[in-house]
Order: structure tokens, then sequence, then C-alpha cells
């Protein structure tokens, strides 16, 4: 069985090489907060809940087609409309 290595008692990453590393919790939450309120201001947001409704309904659609069931032996005379 392989032995395994004791990690050192020292930081692996000493904390005046990466300062921002202590206040990484701090600037999480500033991060987090920007995204929101960027989100919010953005003018674009009820496009995107308008493509994302449409897309919802094309779904939807394109399901109610594939669950039909096509008859391909029929008696009756076929017309193709092309537009």
């Amino acid at each position: 069985m392989p032995v395994v290595p004791s990690l050192p008692d020292t930081p692996l990453v000493p904390g005046d090489r990466f300062p921002l590393q202590s206040r990484l919790a701090h600037l999480c939450g500033r991060v987090s907060r920007h995204c929101v309120a960027t989100v919010t201001r953005a003018r674009y947001t009820p496009h995107i809940a308008a493509v994302d409704g449409l897309t919802g309904e094309i779904i939807e659609e394109m399901h109610a087609l594939q669950a039909l069931e096509v008859n391909r032996v029929s008696n009756s005379c076929c017309v193709l409309l092309l537009i």
C-alpha cells in the first residue's frame, strides 16, 4: 500500500504573495452584488424573457406535432402547398 506523505504545517500559499486571497470572501460578495445590479438595470431583460417564452411555445408545439399519428397509406389525394 502506498504511503501518502503528510502536508506540512506551513500554509501552501503565503499571504504576502497573494494579498487578495485573504479578502476573497468580501470580494465575492461585492462581485455578486455587482452582477445582480447589472442584470436588473439591463434593458434587454424583457427581451430575454420574451425569447424564452417564444422558445417554450415552439418546444410545446414541436412535442404536440411529434405526438401526432400520420396515416402514410391513404386513398385520398394529397395536395402539397408551397409557400
